[in-house]
């Protein structure tokens, strides 16, 4: 299999022209004259799964290995460690982040695991209208839904009550960034990610959010493209990711 073929089908797919200016999915290690033997999917590369990976395959991750330009190729840190692994067995990687979230994965987390059926696309996210909730029901209902033992929310607003939403926001990953030119009073961000002054800002302004963490809100990414990958007769393995964190 050539990766100018694979690519052009996952552009069709989920158009790489769609991504965020500051992100750096498509083709990331390789070349487009590639020929490779296998397809493996994951959420990101990490030393498991390089070291995993047979000869001369391709994996396709939502992460990007390569965000910033890199000065040096040092291969004793991240992420030319993983870059050198690949580059020996003559493996390929290619990204599929924030194309895929505005084409697939914000749709997917929201209507199917969140079940928030009736929720419509605006811009990378998901907007849903709903009944007047205390935003402690909301992260109950993201708790169960994800099976999480713990979870984040900012529950009071300005007045110190609770916070009442009617409208609810959904971006995958580290979506905080976008609350600003999307939340309204009464309105939450359910994401991950959610740093100590996000929380405060939202308060102030009688907005919230609710974390329901980055790896819990992506981890369906590869069961997603696998899926789309069988219609259009490739075979692909799921190589498994985990949460790097651990709790007390």
């Amino acid at each position: 299999m050539l990766i100018s073929h694979i690519y052009e089908m996952l552009d069709s797919i989920s158009p790489f022209s769609l991504q965020e200016a500051w992100d750096n999915s498509g083709l990331n290690i390789g070349n487009m004259h590639q020929e490779v033997e296998s397809i493996h999917l994951a959420l990101e590369l990490d030393m498991k799964i390089a070291r995993d990976l047979p000869p001369r395959a391709l994996i396709i991750t939502h992460h990007p290995l390569i965000f910033a330009p890199l000065k040096a190729i040092n291969t004793a840190s991240y992420p030319a460690k993983l870059i050198e692994i690949l580059l020996q067995k003559q493996c390929a990687l290619i990204a599929m982040h924030t194309n895929f979230d505005t084409t697939h994965l914000n749709a997917h987390f929201t209507r199917e695991i969140l079940g928030f059926a009736n929720a419509q696309a605006q811009g990378i996210a998901q907007m849903c209208e709903i009944e007047p909730t205390p935003i402690s029901a909301l992260a109950m209902r993201c708790k169960n839904a994800l099976k999480l033992e713990h979870i984040r929310y900012t529950r009071l607003d300005s007045r110190q009550k609770e916070l009442e939403i009617h409208r609810v926001y959904v971006v995958c990953g580290s979506g905080a960034s976008y609350a600003r030119e999307i939340l309204t009073p009464n309105s939450c961000l359910i994401t991950g990610d959610v740093k100590y002054h996000d929380a405060m800002c939202a308060q102030c302004v009688d907005v919230g959010f609710i974390d329901v963490e980055h790896y819990a809100s992506e981890r369906e990414f590869a069961k997603i493209l696998k899926s789309i990958l069988q219609i259009k007769h490739l075979n692909a393995t799921i190589a498994p990711n985990f949460s790097p964190f651990s709790y007390v």
